[in-house]
């Protein structure tokens, strides 16, 4: 096959790429919106507190206080045995209705403000099952909270920068190289850049680009813009070492790196498939960017990852 690795070829590789990497060092963010599922239960609790009688309500009050609001006072209620995990709930919505103007607000929010008797009858009725659903719902995500099953920030953060450099990053101006390949560099770019599912080095996305997109030290055409257009990289690596700093900090700012990026599982899934949908399986292997030749070199009439 007669062709070359020109200016551009790989920037669709390179887009998908960036797509990982701009999830890098702490720009990922778990989306911070309103908690609607608390919010949800906190609804549900304040209108069955509303539409409760008199003497619900007061149990939630220090008898000798009555403006102060108490835990499940020991040794009473022993015989509701669901008591204990639904009491917390129950006592925060007490606080949010303690004058009769959150009363009335919360009513004619839910619509029953001017219902008739049988109206509020199913009304107390439905908001009872709803409240006692919730308490049990709010119990549940308490204790998977409590667990660490609930994906927190820096968890992120450690698990994409684990997948994009190798380990937490900092500084990508410093990435460390001995984390970006699975065992340490070979002499030739070919054979850090090939190899089999199980032993290949190259297993981070960083390294991907690196193999992608990278300048050979020794370019016999336009590989240098592959990846970057019209404006060849400026720094070139040299294989008979590994990678720089300098070298991959250029790779990483082909990339949007100044936005945070609010995350979903979804959003995540996404861009993980943009560069799935990429990678070309043949009889021989599965590839990452243009082969016009047999050997991932990156040179004239060869190819990439």
């Amino acid at each position: 096959v007669t062709a070359n690795i020109d200016e551009d070829t790989n920037v669709h590789e390179a887009a998908a790429l960036c797509g990982l990497i701009e999830l890098g060092a702490n720009r990922a963010v778990i989306t911070q919106k309103e908690d609607t599922t608390t919010g949800a239960i906190n609804n549900i609790m304040d209108l069955n507190m509303s539409l409760s009688a008199e003497t619900w309500q007061k149990l939630f009050r220090e008898p000798s206080n009555p403006e102060n609001f108490r835990g499940l006072p020991k040794g009473e209620f022993t015989e509701n045995k669901d008591w204990p995990t639904k009491w917390r709930s129950w006592k925060a919505a007490a606080p949010r209705l303690k004058t009769g103007q959150a009363h009335e607000t919360i009513q004619k929010k839910a619509g029953l403000k001017i219902a008739d008797d049988a109206t509020l009858k199913q009304a107390v009725a439905a908001a009872g099952n709803l409240a006692d659903q919730a308490a049990t719902l709010q119990q549940e995500i308490t204790d998977i909270d409590s667990s660490g099953q609930l994906l927190k920030q820096q968890q992120l953060r450690e698990a994409l920068d684990k997948q994009i450099y190798g380990a937490t990053t900092e500084n990508e101006d410093a990435v460390a190289v001995a984390t970006l390949l699975r065992s340490a560099h070979s002499s030739k770019r070919q054979s850090t850049c090939e190899g089999a599912t199980a032993s290949s080095k190259v297993t981070t996305v960083l390294a991907a680009m690196l193999c992608v997109c990278g300048k050979d030290h020794s370019p016999s055409g336009d590989e240098g813009k592959t990846c970057s257009g019209k404006t060849a990289l400026s720094n070139a690596w040299d294989a008979a070492s590994p990678p720089t700093a300098t070298e991959l900090g250029e790779l990483i700012n082909l990339c949007d790196t100044k936005a945070a990026v609010q995350l979903t599982s979804s959003e995540l899934q996404t861009r993980i498939n943009n560069v799935k949908k990429l990678l070309r399986r043949t009889s021989s292997g599965t590839y990452l960017g243009k082969i016009v030749g047999s050997n991932c070199d990156s040179k004239t009439k060869e190819g990439y990852v």
